[in-house]
């Protein structure tokens, strides 16, 4: 399996804008990014997620959370033919609209793309490899 395409860095861009339009909250830019027969799914369990049920859950997600940071790191990116693959490690600080309190979602996944042709991709599938959500402390220690 080759480690580079032609046109890895648009694939590398296109993760990441699609990202940014999560973090600025553009839902139709954001949903662009993916292909009409994107379907996720999270390792050892049996849930899934085609294009409208992710559409679905951002929208409950933009209503019930402020997104205050992401960080996105790009561990990896490595091709099959016009098959892109990106292993993301993502760091998430979301408030809840109604409490205050503020969630912490880690995680890691395996992104999956389709290369159109002149340097165009869709995300095709999330794998989600880990996710861990816990509360972020809301106090420090006294010491």
């Amino acid at each position: 399996m080759p480690d580079s395409h032609p046109h890895a860095a648009q694939f590398v861009a296109h993760m990441q804008a699609t990202q940014q339009n999560y973090v600025q909250r553009n839902l139709e830019g954001y949903l662009a990014g993916f292909s009409d027969e994107y379907f996720s799914v999270q390792l050892n369990t049996h849930w899934g997620e085609d294009k409208q049920q992710l559409a679905e859950k951002m929208v409950k997600d933009m209503q019930k959370f402020e997104l205050l940071d992401m960080q996105l790191n790009v561990i990896r990116d490595w091709y099959a033919g016009n098959t892109g693959f990106g292993h993301l490690e993502y760091l998430t600080r979301l408030r809840f609209v109604d409490s205050g309190r503020v969630l912490i979602d880690k995680r890691q996944n395996l992104i999956v793309g389709r290369h159109l042709g002149e340097g165009s991709w869709e995300l095709i599938s999330k794998i989600v490899i880990t996710a861990a959500n816990y509360f972020e402390s809301e106090s420090t220690p006294d010491i």
